[in-house]
């Protein structure tokens, strides 16, 4: 009896334990997803600008360039933000500040190697093979100066988030964003005239600014970003680990940013226009999902570490309904609202309507199913994150080959649907059966997989 009655008392102050330890991960995640709301807000009226004082064709040229961007940085940090966030995640505290700078300023300058070798091959293509690019062969060394920025920027990101400063690693990630907002604010009250090759330049100025608080977030963080110690035991085990996170990192972004540039040498500016307004109303709730990864990432891999597979069930779950019961509101209101929400850029995006609906199923479909490919990632289980990211890739670069030069943004917007459905599927199907995890929104477990 003193026995059982010990054992009851000890199950329930871990019961309370864990309800409290959730319950502050859960005000980081509404304090990260409020936080990314006001980004949003401030990346929508900049965007609206933007728009306003480009036109669509313009405008079109500038979203293909910063989806071109955001897959070449992929390319210059190596696949390290996830092995940076892995390594931090799992540090002592004593000296976690000290070797986390290393961990980053190791990551840094293997990206500043690569980065040259980037730089050879872009003056190669841009001089001999400027007329496979046609109209975009210009933005070529624009193109490679903000990848590199852009890949730093990432790196300083990464670090923070393996650090558990997901707050500031919002703020940092939004700065050029933020940069971007207020040059298009001058602009439109002084009525200046902005240009497609300015504004360019400005994106070089916005990166470069970002990089300089991000030096000043780790100073005032005391985080020696100059300490080139790095945790030897933390490192990956070989190089066929690096070169899993690598391609996970690269089929990651091309999931999210292939469609915008094959659609942009496949079809018109226009119909990229179109596409990447809708992607980025789109993307609301999507920040939900992104808000629970920015917090959540680093539990995952310290569960996992400490075999408290309940408590990694119990968690991943929790974040699951709570993501679902907050998109719905959102989904359903930009859904209604759509016509409306895309006359505000314009009248000629009225004809991104059905395209942005099919945007908001594959989300929302995004958002139930769950952060399912980080927790592989943070699990130790790469291989199958990268298995349902290659297969969900390769779907979708076919379907946009085939639904790009006949429907234009639409055809994308399917394509992007049926990919992203396969990809979390899949990744629902192996966190299943190698981590236990339910398909739907229950949390306890009836069957228990070897």
């Amino acid at each position: 009896m003193m026995k059982n009655a010990q054992y009851t008392l000890k199950r329930n102050h871990e019961i309370n334990t864990n309800a409290l330890n959730f319950n502050k991960l859960l005000k980081v995640v509404f304090g990260v997803f409020s936080l990314k709301i006001l980004t949003v807000v401030i990346g929508f009226f900049g965007t609206l600008i933007l728009t306003r004082l480009l036109g669509a064709e313009q405008i079109g040229e500038y979203f293909w360039l910063l989806s071109s961007i955001a897959i070449l940085a992929t390319f210059i940090r190596l696949g390290q933000e996830n092995i940076i966030v892995k390594q931090i995640g799992a540090l002592d505290k004593a000296h976690k500040n000290n070797l986390a700078a290393g961990i980053v300023f190791f990551a840094m300058k293997k990206s500043l190697i690569f980065s040259a070798f980037m730089f050879v091959l872009g003056i190669i293509v841009y001089f001999f093979f400027d007329e496979l690019l046609g109209r975009y062969a210009s933005v070529i060394p624009i193109l490679l100066i903000c990848s590199l920025l852009s890949a730093l920027v990432s790196l300083f990101s990464f670090g923070l988030q393996g650090l558990n400063l997901a707050m500031m690693q919002v703020v940092l990630n939004s700065f050029p964003r933020i940069v971007i907002f207020m040059i298009a604010l001058v602009y439109l009250f002084l009525s200046f005239e902005l240009s497609l090759n300015l504004l360019f330049k400005f994106l070089i100025v916005s990166f470069s600014v970002t990089i300089l608080f991000a030096l000043f977030v780790y100073k005032i963080k005391h985080i020696p970003i100059y300490n080139t110690q790095v945790c030897k035991a933390n490192r990956p085990k070989s190089y066929d680990a690096i070169s899993q996170f690598y391609w996970v990192s690269l089929a990651s972004i091309l999931m999210a940013e292939a469609t915008t540039v094959l659609l942009g040498l496949l079809s018109s500016s226009e119909q990229v226009a179109y596409f990447s307004i809708a992607i980025k109303l789109v993307s609301i709730t999507s920040f939900i999902l992104i808000a629970f990864n920015s917090v959540l990432s680093p539990q995952f891999s310290k569960f996992h570490a400490q075999n408290k597979s309940k408590e990694l069930i119990a968690l991943f779950q929790k974040t699951r309904r709570y993501g679902v019961g907050i998109s719905i509101p959102i989904l359903l209101f930009i859904f209604y609202f759509s016509d409306f929400i895309l006359k505000v850029f314009g009248t000629e995006f009225e004809n991104a309507v059905n395209v942005l609906r099919v945007l908001l199923i594959a989300h929302f479909f995004k958002v139930f199913v769950g952060s399912v490919g980080q927790l592989l990632l943070m699990t130790g289980h790469v291989y199958y994150q990268r298995l349902c990211l290659k297969t969900a890739v390769t779907l979708l670069i076919i379907l946009c080959v085939m639904l790009c030069p006949l429907y234009g943004a639409l055809g994308a917007s399917i394509a992007t649907l049926v990919a992203v459905m396969c990809n979390n599927l899949m990744g629902l199907y192996f966190v299943n059966q190698k981590l236990n995890i339910p398909y739907f929104l229950k949390t306890k477990v009836f069957t228990s997989h070897a």
